[in-house]
């Protein structure tokens, strides 16, 4: 995330519906690469938010709004570079 780009938009989720996986862990970076915060988030989560996008044959899930709020999602802030 930079101050010109507030996006959090995030990369396409493939095989959501058959994919083996039972949580899904999101983190935003800072500009300078340092976690700004992570999500550790129940894959009910992602199938009930993301959205199937026919032209990249996969999921988008986008970190705002109700997602971010949603109480099955644990958020973590940590302020620690990579």
């Amino acid at each position: 995330m930079t101050v010109e780009n507030k996006t959090q938009l995030l990369g396409v989720i493939r095989g959501l519906g058959k994919a083996d996986f039972k949580f899904l862990i999101v983190v935003i970076f800072n500009e300078d690469y340092s976690v700004r915060y992570y999500y550790k988030m129940p894959k009910k989560v992602i199938k009930q938010y993301a959205k199937f996008s026919k032209h990249q044959n996969g999921h988008i899930l986008n970190m705002r709004g109700q997602v971010k709020n949603d109480p099955r999602a644990s958020i973590y802030k940590v302020n620690n570079k990579l």
